[in-house]
């Protein structure tokens, strides 16, 4: 056991009742030590004031250190699928290898389109998290087919998973799931949507995040979906504006600890539309417009932020260039993700556009500023990142592939299909926000950069944390915490300090107990 569980565990005062009780609750296992931790933590409240008992359903063996973490809590009821230590049900297997047969039957039938975007087991969509968790390493966005053993061992362990929480859950009485993604073939996942579809409410906590969701659709969003009334609270706030300002101009300048936005501005200069068209437009060139393309990290969650038009993101790059070549009057400039690094990505675009040789597709300069970037185009097309959201607060209406966290708020153009994609690439004249719109997509950026610090805490370490002094106009965050840091900083801010008395726990209890209609 590693010193720093050991030390956890030692100073969990926190114990969780055996009641024995009808009500359950089931924490559906994410494998990282925050998770863990936290959603023990959601657990432990909804024992002790709802008193319902709490199980774990996890893919972890019992001797793994963060199921002693679970053990710290007394939390003894805990589901293992791990299949080296789990003999297999019969029926179970059975049935999963017949809907296996199936499934690879229906796909040489029906297509891999038809998996990716249709497959599902009792009506529970299923085909993006295999999908997605298939190309998320390896590159294997690239194989042109995915049958293959890695394909066919993934999709044979999601469905096994899928009935064993179907039949786990149908055999109990829980009252809620607690989750920390929808994403991937994971526990915490398919538990997510198997409870939903059941009516059964689901607690999303993610650091100190918490929301409550009761519908099915919700698994299939973006865990960052901007809702109505998270808008509505930031119009209620007075400085939101000043705080805005503060954090996008830190941004702007390479300030902001978060890896992505801190490469994509770090050490970068802005360059003008005349600039740029001077540096790829030769003297026989006749370009009446510049254009900017922004596709995403190929490897990273392809559907776990709704419906896309395309397969997947880099049938959307390769086939968005298609698009672009034959829009002849601009001149097309492509800004690969700044994460693209994280997944080992790097030559891809490159790659491509060697090969193809189109005569009015160039590579941005490497130190170019986003905001430059976007500013200086007549057209700006991306998949549906954060690059969308940050186009509208710059003003400029951005070309989206597929829904997105922010995409139901009127900020971009949202084609439903490729015909229509299309056409918006061609057709585009003005990409100018109104006004309002502007303010609106200020919030909606404020909304998820903040979203995370609403709530401040003496003992967890939360992510992305951000306080801004108005004043001195001095912007404090906290770095993420690795998966292996977390329990080191999390002990040192135990000692002497209550976590019955810290302020996220307090949140989380209110939070919860409101939306469980419990009076305290």
């Amino acid at each position: 056991m590693k010193p720093e569980v050991k030390k956890f565990i030692k100073n969990n005062e926190l114990k969780i009742d055996l009641l024995n009780s009808k009500k359950k609750i089931l924490i559906a296992d994410r494998s990282l030590p925050e998770h863990v931790v936290l959603h023990s933590l959601a657990g432990y409240i909804l024992n002790k004031y709802l008193k319902y008992d709490v199980e774990v359903v996890t893919n972890l063996t019992p001797k793994n250190d963060l199921i002693k973490i679970y053990n710290s809590f007394n939390i003894r009821k805990i589901y293992s699928l791990q299949l080296k230590i789990r003999a297999f049900n019969l029926i179970l297997l059975i049935r999963s290898f017949l809907t296996f047969i199936s499934t690879i039957l229906k796909i040489k039938l029906f297509g891999e389109l038809w998996f990716i975007k249709k497959f599902s087991i009792k009506d529970i969509y299923l085909g993006d998290l295999v999908y997605d968790h298939y190309i998320r390493e390896d590159l294997s966005f690239l194989n042109k087919s995915f049958f293959e053993l890695k394909f066919f061992k993934l999709l044979l362990i999601a469905i096994y998973e899928f009935y064993y929480i179907d039949a786990l859950i149908n055999k109990k009485t829980y009252e809620a799931v607690i989750s920390g993604t929808n994403c991937y073939v994971s526990i915490s996942a398919i538990t997510m949507r198997v409870a939903l579809k059941k009516k059964i409410k689901v607690i999303n906590l993610i650091s100190n995040n918490l929301r409550v969701f009761k519908h099915y659709e919700d698994s299939l969003k973006s865990e960052m979906y901007i809702y109505k009334d998270t808008i509505d609270k930031i119009s209620n706030d007075k400085n939101w504006k000043k705080k805005f300002n503060i954090y996008f101009n830190n941004r702007l300048n390479g300030k902001i600890l978060y890896p992505t936005a801190k490469h994509a501005y770090l050490k970068k200069k802005d360059y003008t539309k005349s600039q740029l068209m001077k540096i790829f437009i030769s003297k026989k060139s006749k370009y009446s417009k510049l254009g900017l393309f922004a596709p995403h990290s190929f490897s990273d969650t392809n559907h776990g932020w709704g419906k896309i038009i395309f397969r997947d993101y880099y049938t959307h790059f390769v086939e968005t260039l298609e698009i672009l070549s034959k829009n002849k009057k601009t001149l097309w400039l492509i800004k690969p993700h700044p994460a693209r690094h994280y997944y080992k990505e790097e030559g891809v675009i490159e790659n491509v556009l060697k090969t193809q040789g189109f005569e009015n597709i160039f590579l941005c300069p490497e130190d170019i500023t986003p905001k430059s970037a976007i500013i200086a185009a007549d057209i700006f097309v991306t998949g549906r990142g954060s690059m969308g959201l940050e186009s509208a607060c710059f003003g400029r209406k951005a070309i989206l592939a597929g829904e997105s966290f922010y995409s139901d708020l009127g900020l971009t153009y949202n084609p439903k299909n490729k015909e229509e994609y299309e056409k918006s690439i061609m057709k585009v004249s003005d990409n100018k926000l109104a006004k309002s719109k502007i303010i609106l997509a200020k919030k909606a950026f404020y909304s998820q950069a903040f979203k995370n610090s609403s709530i401040d805490s003496k003992i967890f370490p939360i992510k992305n944390y951000i306080n801004i002094n108005l004043r001195s106009k001095i912007v404090k965050q906290e770095k993420s915490s690795r998966k292996d840091d977390y329990l080191l900083n999390l002990n040192k801010r135990l000692k002497g300090n209550s976590i019955l008395e810290d302020m996220m726990f307090k949140s989380f209890k209110f939070k919860i107990l409101s939306e469980f209609k419990h009076k305290d």
